[in-house]
């Protein structure tokens, strides 16, 4: 599957998709996976993605391409990091933990890193120069493998760690 967008379709899209996609981008950058053996997250469909200058002239994709529709809870919404700072629930220059799986922390003898890690003025996590929007990612590139963020990622409030899925539960109610 080929992907083409321009810098306007960006713009375009909802911001936490947007957002999602050049996250997710930029980890499969990171991890230096060419563009040609880029996967999609939930298979194995090889997906290859550019931006587009959009001054130039561009192919149009088949109108059969099939669309998937998303089912979102709403008793569950899909929230980023910056909504707790929003919220007032995080704010910007506290301490933050992640949690080390098992098997990583044998390996370095530590159970957190804590180490290079902040909130942001915009409420995102800043772990060695790089903003993640969403704890996952974050978690993820600590650990070396898939890692539930929320469950692994802790911010240090009123004095003592809360996981960030205390705090999510906190946003959930109030919103």
């Amino acid at each position: 599957m080929n992907i083409e967008l321009s810098h306007e379709d960006l713009r375009q899209m909802p911001p936490n998709l947007a957002t999602g996609l050049l996250n997710w981008l930029q980890y499969q950058r990171l991890r230096h996976v060419p563009p040609s053996q880029l996967k999609t997250p939930d298979s194995t469909e090889q997906l290859s993605l550019k931006l587009v200058d959009p001054s130039q002239p561009q192919l149009k994709p088949p109108a059969t391409m099939s669309t998937k529709k998303i089912r979102r809870d709403p008793k569950h919404p899909h929230i980023l990091l910056s909504q707790l700072l929003d919220a007032g629930i995080t704010k910007a220059g506290m301490a933050v933990r992640v949690r080390l799986k098992t098997e990583v922390a044998k390996g370095t003898g530590h159970r957190y890193v804590t180490k290079n890690l902040r909130i942001s003025a915009k409420g995102t996590v800043v772990y060695n120069g790089q903003e993640f929007y969403k704890p996952s990612p974050l978690a993820e590139s600590i650990n070396g493998s898939s890692t539930n963020g929320w469950d692994y990622v802790e911010v240090k409030k009123n004095g003592q760690w809360v996981c960030l899925n205390e705090l999510r539960q906190i946003w959930r109610k109030a919103s």
